[in-house]
């Protein structure tokens, strides 16, 4: 009896595994391109990109070809890191909604199903009908499986000592934890096992007490496809995968020492045992959305910092610093002075790429000025970290005063790298995304002004590097002179805009949110020249 019943199981479970990945397969060849493509035209916006995640997922069925799709365009950098990770969170959410379905027990009409999806995947002439039809044919396979569970699961009852094991997993929330994250690891889905737990749930074979740890096993076990997914590629990927286990991880932490607390809110929302599985699944996806979405910027940061590229892991230390020197002797203060001009060097190199960007349209080239910025941030981090350990001057004292320095050029470098990456970037981004161009005379206007910023940065670090006075105050009259360039260069395109350039219609916010941000560079420049002309007196 129980050998039969074994045997049952088994193929219930191949029976869902196979639905499953018919489905996704399906989806994916349907819908997949056009999703790649929406995917492609998101940029930092963290909303869009979370309901794109959302939205792929419902229409894919399958969390794992949402992030195989994601993990696809990776390899060449069209989606910023934070707004991957925000499309991860919005599939983990959209994923609750095949599960929703499946406990409204909708099992029954699972033969209905297949037959509609074998009769098209039979019959369809077209690629694409005959992919749909393959997919509505794995979702009547995953019914039919529940079907088949929930039927066994009367028998399973009946097996001698077998309730006593299931009602003892009541009190042991780790045992039951460790078995839907062993499942989900086997099974490379949290969808096979939440779908079986619900079909245990409705036979009243589990108790919700028991499911919630196993819920909770379940998404923490299901990260191992993003791995898979990320095996053999480039950093990228494995940052992906490493923030979805992250953004797991965390709600597991957060939620399981409430789990004595849960079933009974789980109860005003539905009664229903199968009702209050799929609730918990979406309760705890939605709880991480709202708790981690907008820190996706912050999860990027340190990921990058901590997973960077090959040919960047050695920009993530201080190459001239050593513990060995205190800034108080001049050995010390001109290592200091090669690290910042290290970091200088980073944020010229971001500056300078903007003009290609311009130029190009390339895209890859934001993505990768968005790296730099995290390498100056470190950089940032690190130097003011080795100032505040090894400075033994007070600030009245003349070392001390070159310390103040030391520390703002470091707070101006990082700030230029800022407007860099979150201010230019970001709108070169959108222009790119959009299919936007600028009018020539823009264009041009743009380019020249950059240019000068270019010339006015670089001097302002030669002066800072020979702590030259006069070459200090020369950068601070250039600051009027660009400040009048930007207005003049404004009014122009505001008369473009007057005569109904269509380029200048289109680019109009744009246009003028890349010259004020380049105006503040013009004042970061500025700041480090005072820096040089405060220290000389």
């Amino acid at each position: 009896m129980s050998d039969l019943l074994l045997i049952k199981f088994l193929g219930a479970v191949a029976f869902l595994l196979l639905g499953i990945r018919l489905s996704g397969m399906g989806f994916e060849s349907a819908l997949g391109e056009k999703i790649r493509v929406a995917f492609k035209k998101l940029s930092n916006r963290m909303l869009p990109a979370y309901l794109a995640g959302f939205f792929a997922t419902v229409s894919l069925q399958s969390s794992g070809a949402t992030v195989a799709l994601l993990l696809s365009l990776s390899a060449t950098n069209p989606i910023s890191l934070p707004a991957s990770l925000a499309i991860i969170l919005g599939a983990d959410l959209g994923a609750t909604v095949i599960i929703q379905l499946i406990s409204f027990k909708i099992a029954s009409i699972s033969l209905l199903i297949i037959s509609v999806g074998a009769f098209i995947y039979l019959f369809a002439r077209n690629l694409r009908r005959k992919a749909i039809g393959q997919g509505i044919l794995g979702f009547g396979f995953i019914l039919f499986a529940i079907l088949i569970v929930t039927d066994l699961s009367a028998s399973v009852g009946q097996i001698p000592g077998l309730p006593m094991i299931l009602e003892g997993l009541d009190k042991a929330p780790l045992i039951s934890f460790a078995g839907g994250l062993i499942c989900a690891l086997v099974f490379q889905s949290s969808t096979a096992v939440l779908a079986l737990i619900i079909g245990f749930s409705s036979q009243n074979l589990v108790s919700i007490d028991s499911s919630i740890p196993a819920i909770l096993g379940a998404n923490l076990g299901a990260t191992v496809i993003a791995f898979l997914s990320a095996f053999g590629g480039k950093e990228r990927g494995a940052r992906i995968a490493w923030g979805h286990l992250f953004f797991k991880f965390m709600g597991v932490i957060i939620f399981f020492p409430l789990i004595g607390y849960l079933p009974s809110f789980l109860e005003r929302i539905s009664f229903d045992p199968a009702h209050m599985v799929a609730n918990m699944h979406t309760v705890f996806n939605l709880a991480i959305s709202c708790i981690f979405l907008p820190f996706t910027g912050v999860v990027s940061k340190q990921l990058n910092i901590r997973l960077p590229d090959k040919e960047n892991r050695d920009e993530f230390r201080l190459k001239y610093l050593d513990k060995s020197y205190s800034v108080s002797s001049s050995l010390g203060a001109a290592q200091v002075s090669r690290e910042i001009m290290r970091m200088a060097d980073v944020v010229r190199g971001m500056l300078a790429d903007v003009e290609t960007v311009i130029k190009t349209g390339n895209i890859d080239i934001i993505d990768d000025i968005s790296n730099r910025d995290d390498i100056v941030d470190y950089l940032d981090r690190e130097i003011k970290k080795f100032l505040s350990e090894h400075s033994q001057f007070d600030a009245g004292q003349e070392g001390g005063k070159r310390n103040v320095e030391f520390i703002s050029v470091i707070n101006y470098l990082e700030i230029a790298g800022d407007i860099i990456d979150k201010g230019i970037s970001e709108q070169l981004s959108n222009k790119i995304l959009n299919n936007f161009s600028f009018s020539v005379e823009g264009e041009r206007e743009i380019l020249m002004y950059h240019g000068k910023i270019v010339e006015m940065f670089d001097e302002s670090l030669v002066s800072f590097m020979r702590v030259d006075r006069e070459l200090a105050n020369r950068v601070l009259n250039r600051k009027k002179v660009l400040g009048n360039l930007e207005k003049e260069l404004k009014n122009a395109h505001i008369r473009r805009l007057n005569k109904g350039m269509k380029e200048s219609l289109e680019t109009s916010s744009i246009h003028l949110d890349i010259l004020s941000s380049m105006r503040r560079i013009v004042s970061v420049c500025a700041g480090i020249a005072h820096c040089v002309v405060d220290f000389e007196e």
